[in-house]
């Protein structure tokens, strides 16, 4: 007889793999036990060599539905303990590993099922779970993942819930989430009454305040009665799994210009819930890649292209040729659905804001008073939000745009991907912060990085606190007590960068300030990126790169300091005949969106940079750009369009663009998108004359805002992106295949003289060119739509053609894109298409966000590989 013990880590608590091993152990009549471990799980086992063999096999192959396997460890134990039978022994908490609860997860067939047999005991009960799926993440507060560290301790079982619970051979065995509707969470609907109050002051004099209070309306059928409500045009709040939904009838167009108005939210798309794929199909269109991405377990939002048959509410979506789509995940949705027959409800995250989704039942009934008209929650606490996530597939490749519920905390196995650079990559604790909107952060330990769900706008104080309880949470559940760094952007003015330099005091580590563009390219190099190859094979001529020593771009400003302290001490470039792997190594990048905080002091987004993972180089951008009255360009375009217009950089038909040709352009054709009309324009020359308070910019996202606003698509922005989407459905609308290609590409060296700090010489693409073509072809009288093609165009070919040229100069055969630009399919794939004609192989995200929600993981992994120089 022998015995073995196993270590295994991986998605194994929560998921029904104790009870999976207590039957493959007891059908192979094998003795021992298996017990959770902290967060990994050990297994003793005895019998004879043959048996445990086919042990092993069937723990790897034959797993439950979403258990995965990341590590396993067998030891051979020489003092040999004698078991009698196989058991299931109680948790302990003794032990550290890289394991970790999986993510909240969609309602499985078979619950399912139960929730729609009127002869089954969870017959319309929505709170149905097991161990396949249901809520993990939510609810839990430590681990090992029992029902005592989750909310559900709040509800003792039942006698007939705690023998499915004590059952190993049911599959609801130790299913923490695992209820009744005699022992779990129950639901309730309130209404919003208005109450007249009479005040007396002490003068005598009466005042009238109106008070909204909540009532319990005491419904004995609470979904039921919310369709009901829903489809007279009522606006609900209800509570879900990770936090609390806005719902809406798509179909009643009062309805959703209410809750606009109540949200003040005037043009944002709302996402929408169908009852299933055929009611989608009705109305979207949805391909195989998409239809797979919606009835995956992890139901995320996918931005689906509307089809002919769309018939929702205008104000729904409007202005977009795109919509945000979900399928119910809990089963509250589903009950929902079987009361009415609307295609879809508007699910929109119930919160201020820019401020954390509503959680708990109190803050939902008393902060979203003004919002709903009626709330249905329930009792079960929530302990972690988490709001839906969202993908967007662009020519059937994958992008996140927020990664978030049914992800999180799922982590990205880095093993042996990054110890070429850094030995002890894989041993590192570190902690990234990400930029300021759109947060996330990342843990990495022990080769795993954790990425948070989605924060938010860290600007918003509440949504600050709650990234720093979500840090202490995920710290929690993955027994991280100290780091060996702490990361986080350049801008000194973040508060995410304010946190980081507290926390870095706090565990006594290094800060390591990494720039925002290299953060998203090396978060996108990390979705193709293998572990270390023992031949680097250079797929592109590899050329002699011996150059003049270059300053690194994280070189101190302060160049009278040695900068020891500085993770991106100035390295010695000169190389000869260094092999390349693009996937591996070196990579060109194309980084465009709105804004991120540049080495040099400036505003980029528009960049073409060189990165060999540890470091980067800027070497190409767009045209800088001034943004008289800084943020005011970006909520008005109309103002950094007249910027454009009036650089005397550009050469492109600068006689005839004189400031008084422009001024009267602006006059004639855009007077109503300067909120002070003329006078605003003569201002804003003056402040282009002056320098006064006016930003250098670079941006991608600017001067797609700045085409917009030339069409008159978008004067005003009213949520972030809004000018630059409304020009990508504008552009999609036209249909012909003649269009304009006789668009200026101009490219041109650039030299900023301005700027001592960094290497000054690049190449720039002259998009003042492209302003004018535009506005030239609309004073021409030529199809709008054609011209908005034309725009996103000329701006793609502009950065592909900058690309190109440099991956040439470097001898780089990949060249990667990323950036919130790259969600604009038209715009990717004029890239895409450029890059590959020329030779060149093209990556974009497929397992990450372009956005800014991947910042943190590239900022960990940047910071990992830099520790080395500390």
């Amino acid at each position: 007889m022998e015995m073995r013990k196993l270590l295994v880590e991986g998605i194994v608590q929560g998921v029904g793999f104790r009870p999976f091993v207590y039957r493959i152990a007891t059908e192979l009549e094998l003795v021992g036990y298996v017990r959770n471990l902290g967060n990994l799980v050990e297994i003793i086992i005895q019998g004879s060599d043959d048996k445990i063999a086919n042990f092993t096999y069937k723990l790897q192959n034959e797993l439950p539905p979403i258990a995965k396997i990341n590590s396993l460890e067998t030891e051979e134990l020489e003092e040999k303990e004698e078991y009698e039978d196989f058991t299931i022994k109680e948790s302990s908490d003794s032990f550290s590993g890289t394991s970790v609860i999986p993510p909240d997860l969609a309602i499985c067939d078979r619950c399912l099922e139960e929730i729609n047999n009127p002869n089954n005991r969870r017959y319309n009960y929505p709170f149905n779970a097991c161990t396949d799926c249901g809520p993990r993440f939510t609810v839990i507060e430590n681990v090992p993942y029992d029902r005592d560290k989750t909310t559900m301790d709040d509800f003792p079982l039942c006698p007939e819930c705690e023998a499915e619970y004590k059952n190993p051979l049911d599959r609801r065995y130790h299913a923490e989430a695992s209820c009744c509707e005699v022992c779990g969470p129950s639901l309730q609907l309130y209404k919003n009454e208005i109450k007249e109050k009479t005040i007396i002051d002490d003068n005598g004099n009466e005042t009238t305040k109106v008070e909204r209070i909540a009532i319990n309306t005491e419904s004995k059928d609470p979904l039921k009665d919310s369709t009901k409500l829903l489809d007279i045009g009522k606006i609900l709040a209800v509570k879900g799994i990770g936090g609390t939904h806005l719902v809406a009838n798509v179909l009643l167009e009062d309805s959703v210009k209410l809750l606009r108005k109540r949200l003040n939210r005037p043009n944002q798309a709302f996402a929408v819930m169908s009852p299933d794929i055929k009611t989608v199909k009705e109305y979207a269109l949805v391909s195989s890649a998409e239809e797979e991405g919606l009835l995956s377990k992890e139901r995320p939002i996918i931005i689906l292209k509307k089809g002919e048959s769309y018939g929702f509410a205008e104000s729904v979506s409007p202005g977009l040729h795109n919509i945000g789509v979900m399928l119910p995940y809990a089963p509250l949705h589903h009950l929902l659905f079987n009361h009415t027959n609307t295609p879809a409800y508007i699910m929109t995250s119930a919160n201020v804001p820019g401020e954390p989704m509503m959680v708990t039942n109190q803050e939902i009934l008393e902060n979203l008073d003004e919002i709903a008209d009626y709330y249905l929650i329930h009792d079960r606490r929530i302990l972690n939000r988490c709001d839906d996530s969202v993908i967007r597939f662009r020519n059937d490749e994958l992008a996140f745009i927020r990664r978030s519920r049914g992800y999180t905390p799922e982590p990205y196995d880095l093993k042996a991907k990054y110890t070429d650079l850094n030995p002890e990559f894989d041993n590192l604790n570190i902690l990234a912060l990400g930029p300021e909107l759109d947060v996330t952060f990342t843990i990495l330990k022990n080769s795993k990085a954790y990425l948070s769900q989605h924060i938010g706008n860290t600007n918003k104080y509440r949504t600050y606190e709650f990234l720093q309880e979500a840090i202490k949470h995920m710290m929690r559940i993955t027994k991280t007590d100290s780091f060996d760094a702490i990361a986080c952007d350049l801008h000194p003015q973040f508060f995410t960068t304010k946190l980081a330099k507290e926390l870095a005091k706090e565990y006594d580590c290094p800060l390591i300030q990494v720039q925002h563009h290299h953060a998203h390219g090396i978060s996108l190099l990390n979705d193709h990126y293998k572990e270390n190859k023992e031949n680097k094979e250079n797929t592109y001529e590899n050329k002699d790169k011996n150059k003049e020593n270059k300053e690194n771009t994280y070189e101190n400003k302060d160049k009278n300091k040695e900068n020891k302290d500085n993770a991106y001490e100035n390295k010695d470039k000169n190389k000869n005949s260094v092999d390349i792997d693009n996937l591996n190594n070196e990579m060109i990048i194309i980084a465009a969106d709105g804004v991120g905080y540049g080495s040099d002091g400036n505003s980029w987004g528009g960049e073409i940079l060189y990165t060999n993972i540890e470091e980067f180089e800027r070497l190409a951008s767009l045209m800088p750009q001034k943004m008289p009255g800084g943020d005011l360009c970006t909520k008005y375009p109309v103002r950094m369009l007249a910027s454009i217009l009036s650089n005397p950089n550009s050469e492109y038909e600068k006689d005839r663009y004189s400031e008084d040709y422009i001024k009267e352009l602006l006059n004639e054709n855009y007077i109503n998108s300067f909120k002070h009309g003329s006078i605003e324009i003569k201002s804003l020359f003056r402040q282009l004359d002056a320098n006064l308070n006016v930003g250098i910019n670079t941006s991608t996202g600017r001067v797609l805002d700045s085409v917009s606003a030339a069409l008159n698509i978008c004067d005003k922005r009213s949520y972030e992106g809004e000018a630059s989407m409304k020009l990508e459905s504008y552009a999609y609308n036209y249909k012909e295949n003649d269009t304009l290609e006789d668009f200026p590409i101009i490219i041109k060296d650039y030299t900023d003289v301005n700027n001592e700090n960094t290497d000054n010489r690049r190449r720039d693409l002259d998009t003042t060119a492209i302003l004018r073509y535009i506005v030239d072809k609309i004073k021409e009288g030529e199809d709008p739509h054609k011209i908005a093609v034309a725009g996103q165009k000329a701006v793609s070919i502009g950065l592909a053609k900058l690309a190109v040229e440099s991956a040439k100069e470097k001898g780089i055969k990949t060249i990667g894109a990323t950036g919130g630009v790259f969600y604009n399919e038209a715009i990717t794939s004029y890239i895409k298409n450029y890059i590959e004609k020329e030779g060149f192989n093209f990556i974009q995200h497929i397992n990450s966000c372009p956005g800014d929600g991947s910042v943190s993981l590239g900022q960990a992994i940047i910071a990992g590989i830099n520790l080395k120089h500390l």
